[in-house]
This record gives C-alpha cells, sequence and structure tokens, in this order.
C-alpha cells in the first residue's frame, strides 16, 4: 500500500484529514501512528475547526518540519519546503489553502458544519484534499532529496 492509500485509509476510517497525512509517514519519519493521531489531533476542520489553513495542508507542514528537522539551521530549508507544498496544493485546488474556501462552507458555524455532512463534502472533497497532500509531499520531497537541497 503506498502513502496516498494509507491516508485514504486512516481518513476513511474517520481521522481528520491533518492526522490522516502525517499518520501516513509515519513509518518514513520513525514516528508511531498513535502518536501522530494525537500530534495532529488540533489541526482537522482547518486548524481546530476554524476553517482556516486545510489540515490535510497542516499535516503535510508537519511532515516537513519532521522530514527536514527543527534546528534553527534547517528552518529556511523547512520554510521553504512548506512554501512549495502550499503552493502546489494551491495549483491543485483553484488558487485555495483554506478550508472555507475550499469547501464553500464555514465549518467553524453550526449552519457551515450542517452543510458540509448534508453535501458528504468530507467523503468528497476532504478525501481529495489529504490524497493531494500526499502526493505532493511525495514529489516535493524526493525533487529536492534528489537534488541534494
Amino acid at each position: 500500500m503506498n502513502r496516498t492509500q494509507i491516508a485514504d485509509k486512516y481518513f476513511m476510517k474517520g481521522y481528520s484529514c491533518s492526522q490522516a497525512v502525517l499518520a501516513a509517514f509515519a513509518e518514513d519519519l520513525g514516528l508511531d501512528v498513535d502518536i501522530c493521531f494525537k500530534v495532529a489531533a488540533g489541526f482537522g476542520s482547518g486548524m481546530g475547526g476554524l476553517a482556516d489553513t486545510c489540515g490535510a495542508l497542516t499535516g503535510a507542514f508537519i511532515v516537513v518540519g519532521m522530514h527536514y528537522g527543527g534546528e534553527p539551521a534547517q528552518k529556511h530549508k523547512t520554510y521553504d519546503m512548506v512554501r512549495k507544498v502550499a503552493a502546489k496544493f494551491r495549483e491543485r485546488n483553484k488558487g485555495q489553502i483554506h478550508c472555507r474556501d475550499l469547501l464553500g462552507v464555514d465549518l467553524s458555524t453550526d449552519e457551515g458544519m450542517r452543510s458540509a455532512k448534508k453535501n458528504k463534502l468530507f467523503r468528497t472533497a476532504c478525501r481529495e484534499f489529504v490524497r493531494d497532500a500526499v502526493d505532493i509531499l511525495d514529489e516535493v520531497i524526493l525533487e529536492s532529496d534528489e537534488l541534494g537541497s
């Protein structure tokens, strides 16, 4: 099973976008899957239900940080990679990275949450955002590592 399939499996089991993306990289990062679920627990539905930055994307940002390291000397490399991931996510998603813009509803409101559930946005749109984030990470990390940067 590839990472996109792993993320999809976790997402369809009810884990958030952020949790599914991070957990898909657990083995590669040397992390326990349960730790991934805990670390990313607060980022779903656009950062804890605030409908801000997409949870799949925040999960991807955590993966970038874990891959490139948290040392001060790596900060600029990590930021550069976060910007690359965000740019590619925007390219795939009509220029958007915020949950409310991606879904067309504001999950921070009861009305928005009801609409998302009624229209099955979590199982359709969000599922695609999870897949996008994992595919983008695979592409960006592979390119960067191959270039030795």
